[in-house]
Parts: C-alpha cells; structure tokens; sequence
C-alpha cells in the first residue's frame, strides 16, 4: 500500500498534466470546427446585382471588418433585396469545419432583415434570418440590433453541401420599401468575433478543472502523510 501511495505521489504531476494536455486538445478540436469570413475577407465584399436598382459600398474598416451601405432608387417600392458578396476569385474548403457563423450588426436608425448565402458551384444555400431592429440615437443594443448568422452542417438541412468546394458567400438585405415610410438605406456592419465564433467548449473546461483539483488534494493528502 505504501508503494502504491508513493508511486501516486511520484506521479500526481505527470497525472495532472495529461489531463492538462486532453482537455486542451479537445478544446483546441472545438475551436477548429467553427469557420468565419476573417476581417480581410469581409472587406474585399463587392455588390451582387439582384436584377433590381441596389446599389451597395463600403463606407469604413473595422478591426473584425467593415461597414456597408446599400440603397435603392426611390422609383422602387415593395420589397426588394440587396446583396454583397465575395468576389470571384474567392474559393474556399471548409471540410473541416461543421459550423459557420457571422456576426451582423444593424447602424441603421430603421429595422432591416439580413441572411447569408453560400454557393457550393451546385447549390446556394441560405441561412437563419434577423430581423433586425433600428439604432435608437447612436446607441446599438446588443442582442436587438445584431445577430449572427449561421450554417449548422451536421444539421439535415445543410448535410447536402460540398464544403470541399465554397465558391461564394453573400450577405443579403432586404426590407420592405419605403422602410417606416421613408427610409431607402441600410447601413450595416459584418464582422468576425473571435469570441463569439469560437467559444471555449464548457465540457473540456469542467474536465479540466474538476481533475485539476482532485489530483491536487489527492497529492496534498499524500504529503502530508509522508510527514
């Protein structure tokens, strides 16, 4: 018995660390399996023409990525969509990843509905929809005036996509127009948010510190009785 605590007390440490090591390896996994358009790729967005009078800019860089304006003529009523986009020669494989997420937030003083597209060279598939209220004065309230946008590839829904082969992503918006009886701009904001997009996984975490203190007052008690 005495051998078996000593053999515990030589070896608490090394103990300790691989759990250390596992836990951050599946957090690590967690945070490989979420993809986003970086800030880079977000500002390289050009306009889509929809068929109709919309006409869409950048107006400024952001650190997670940038601020567009769109707005249509004032001879266009009814509901119409405007859309921007990566450009051409943008490609991407997201087989490792099972979920895309973006951030969006509406600076507009009136409400507006956004999407996001994505074209596999087959398909467009489109996202979950906000519905996003306007900015009251200059304030934007969290969890009112923004979203995020996201494709769940594990989910029935999307498991058809070729992730291999993602050749477009566009961000579409839409209201009905004139919006609150005059409004014919949106302006908005697409960003990426590391902390938002890949959060720290709760499971591994709880591992993590749940054997970290269990190992601890294991090697606590055998100290002591060593003394």
């Amino acid at each position: 018995m005495n051998k078996l605590v000593k053999s515990l007390g030589d070896y608490s440490t090394r103990i300790l660390l691989t759990f250390c090591l596992i836990s951050t390896f599946g957090t690590a996994s967690s945070w490989a399996s979420v993809v986003s358009l970086q800030s880079g790729e977000i500002q390289d967005m050009v306009a889509v023409d929809q068929g109709a009078p919309a006409f869409s800019f950048k107006t400024d860089h952001t650190d997670d990525g940038a601020v567009f304006l769109t707005f249509w003529l004032y001879i266009e009523n009814g509901y119409r969509v405007g859309s921007i986009a990566t450009p051409v020669s943008w490609n991407a494989d997201w087989s490792d990843h099972s979920l895309f997420q973006q951030r969006i937030i509406n600076r507009d003083e009136s409400p507006w509905t956004f999407s996001m597209s994505i074209d596999d060279g087959a398909n467009i598939y489109t996202s979950n929809v906000l519905a996003l209220a306007g900015v009251s004065g200059d304030e934007i309230s969290p969890n009112v005036t923004e979203g995020t946008l996201l494709f769940d590839f594990s989910s029935l829904e999307f498991e058809s996509v070729d992730l291999s082969n993602i050749s477009s992503v566009s961000l579409n918006i839409s209201g009905v127009l004139p919006v609150d009886n005059y409004d014919r701009v949106a302006e908005y904001e697409l960003a990426f948010e590391v902390g938002d997009v890949n959060p720290v996984p709760i499971p591994s975490s709880m591992l993590l510190f749940a054997s970290s203190l269990m190992l601890l007052s294991l090697r606590k008690k055998i100290i002591k009785s060593f003394k």
